[in-house]
């Protein structure tokens, strides 16, 4: 490194004359990149300013740039490699033993909360096991019928009450009888004047 030389002045200038990192490297003709890597490395190392009596320039740089195969290495953690997590997977129970705590299930009274907690298994795979059964969907192995529980509720029936119809006549509609000596004559419906003309007709000849 040419300017391996300029070490000792690069250091005056930063801590005698107090001048900055970047200035002094201006100042000096030395790149940025080169100037603040001789810094750091003057600060890793742990050295004084001004330099112990046992160190002097040829020793510095030994310290500062060692030969390749004394580099410092910097340590770095262990980082533990990322365990792949495995699926777990679920639980195959046995067909009878479903078909069992469905049943147990649907008795009058199960708690199947209660139920699924004393077998060691969700509340919710229970559920889904019940509508199955329900449904028909999980059967009993074997030639015999599905038998499912079945409540019987009361009923009350109300009998309706027969409703009387009764006829009505229109308000508008006119009767008028007349008794003759072969019978009754009845005239229903507007009384027109011929329909008046006959009756007094009739009148008249009941009357002969």
């Amino acid at each position: 490194m040419k300017y391996r030389t300029l070490l000792l002045e690069a250091l005056h200038l930063h801590f005698d004359e107090h001048l900055p990192r970047l200035e002094v490297g201006r100042r000096l003709g030395i790149p940025k990149s080169t100037i603040c890597d001789l810094f750091v490395r003057f600060r890793i190392q742990g050295i004084s300013w001004p330099l112990p009596a046992d160190i002097n320039p040829g020793k510095l740089e030994s310290l500062l740039y060692p030969p390749r195969s004394a580099t410092i290495r910097t340590e770095v953690p262990d980082v533990p490699e990322p365990v792949a997590r495995k699926r777990t997977r679920r639980p195959n129970f046995p067909y009878e033993f479903k078909i069992t705590l469905a049943e147990k299930s649907l008795q009058p009274g199960a708690n199947v909360a209660q139920l699924a907690r004393e077998n060691g298994i969700n509340d919710n795979l229970l559920f889904n096991w019940r509508n199955l059964y329900r449904r028909g969907l999980m059967r009993p192995r074997g030639d015999g019928p599905l038998l499912l529980p079945v409540t019987l509720a009361e009923t009350t029936m109300v009998a309706e009450q027969p409703t009387l119809v009764m006829p009505q006549h229109s308000v508008a509609e006119t009767c008028c009888e007349l008794e003759l000596p072969s019978g009754i004559l009845r005239i229903r419906g507007s009384l027109t004047p011929e329909l008046l003309r006959m009756l007094i007709s009739e009148m008249k000849a009941g009357a002969q």
